[in-house]
């Protein structure tokens, strides 16, 4: 290698180094803002590290951590729509890291949705069009947690008809990919969905007997 190129080499990763020194400085100064209950100054440095244009392993993680952490901020502000428009703005920065981690984002700012009262609606949406934007991009993996995810949540407000047709649908849909795990997954919440169903009704019919003998 010639004197010239590695003198350049060397220059481009100082350059690197410096940058990734300076987003993860950002970041820590988010979570100090954070903690001290200094909302915007935490989500201006937050998305200072997320507008950082580049690539590699450490410079993907630290804008993974500062999405994380601007999603939590929102929630303990009971910021459910920013949530909803993070989750859209960060889709392009999906296409640099590897499927497992796009899941593990998705999943966790659905969640933090969910910790927000009264946010079941909007947590609902959000699943939906998460599952809408899955199937666009060919993401089954993924669909197939938030579609069970959506069926939990289909249980938890007794809205069973939908709950048992999704689980169904999903069941059929993960057998044939062949996917263990996704097929656990599932069955797991047929079974919950059924056990949910039968209560529900055996509930009403005791109330509805009680109420007869009481007359």
């Amino acid at each position: 290698m010639a004197s010239g190129d590695a003198d350049m080499e060397v220059v481009v990763d100082e350059k690197e180094k410096a940058r990734l020194d300076e987003m993860h400085e950002k970041l820590e100064q988010g979570k100090a803002f954070h903690l001290a209950n200094k909302p915007e100054q935490a989500e201006a440095a937050y998305k200072s590290v997320m507008a950082q244009e580049g690539d590699g392993e450490e410079f993907n993680k630290l804008k993974e951590q500062a999405i994380c952490k601007l999603g939590e901020l929102y929630a303990d502000n009971n910021r459910v729509k920013d949530i909803q428009e993070l989750m859209v703005g960060i889709r392009p920065f999906f296409s640099n890291i590897p499927k497992a981690k796009t899941a593990k984002i998705v999943r966790t700012l659905i969640e933090l949705v969910a910790k927000v009262p009264g946010s079941t609606e909007l947590q609902t949406q959000l699943c939906m069009e998460t599952i809408e934007w899955c199937k666009q991009e060919k993401r089954s993996f993924l669909r197939h947690r938030i579609q069970a995810k959506l069926a939990a949540m289909y249980f938890e407000t007794r809205d069973f008809t939908r709950a048992m047709a999704l689980t169904e649908e999903l069941l059929k849909e993960v057998k044939k990919l062949d996917d263990k795990v996704s097929c656990v997954c599932v069955r797991a919440c047929v079974c919950v969905c059924v056990c949910l169903l039968y209560m529900h009704i055996y509930i009403y019919i005791y109330i509805i007997n009680t109420y007869i003998y009481i007359m």
